[in-house]
């Protein structure tokens, strides 16, 4: 990562692009509608995503950190680009995007403007499982809680120990739980 972030005065935005000054340079960041839905302040700090693209280097911004790594989930598929992932993430929350994917559901993704059925399937085949959240059983991670931990280090503490305890014994579950912590 080039660029972490970039906190600036906002000079110019369009809903696809704002320009931020910082140091004295103006930074021309492309950035998606959410983003823009964002922007009310004259300071401004957004998440950047840097791209070399032939002989320039184009800034992608973004509020949060779910959005940035949302969109750089999508310039892992060959053939996916700066422009395509901007249109996708601009049209789809993340959670919607998971959801269509984990659906393998081509026809969502095919209605975007530019994409269309062959490289939605490409999407959809190159990121499947890529989002699965790790879970945990909810009773076991309620009776941690209950014994005094906090929810993540109950949650880190299950999943330690849940690739080793069988499923569906959630007493053994919890007594491991506990020796790991």
């Amino acid at each position: 990562m080039l660029i972490n972030h970039i906190e600036g005065e906002v000079t110019d935005t369009t809903p696809t692009s704002v320009v931020l000054e910082s140091g004295g340079i103006g930074y021309y960041i492309k950035i998606p509608i959410s983003t823009y839905g964002q922007i009310g302040k004259k300071r401004l700090k957004l998440l950047i995503s840097t791209i070399f693209k032939n002989e320039a280097i184009e800034l992608y911004g973004f509020y949060t950190e779910e959005e940035r790594n949302y969109f750089e989930s999508l310039l892992k598929v060959r053939g996916i680009g700066g422009e395509t992932a901007l249109r996708i993430l601009s049209r789809l929350k993340f959670n919607e995007f998971r959801d269509i994917v984990d659906r393998a559901d081509v026809d969502s993704l095919a209605e975007i403007k530019g994409i269309g059925r062959k490289r939605a399937e490409k999407i959809v085949f190159e990121l499947k499982g890529l989002f699965k959240e790790e879970t945990v059983p909810d009773e076991a991670l309620s009776a941690l809680i209950t014994l005094g931990f906090t929810r993540s280090e109950a949650k880190r503490a299950l999943l330690n120990v849940t690739k080793s305890v069988p499923q569906g014994n959630l007493e053994t579950l919890i007594k491991e739980a506990l020796k790991k912590t």
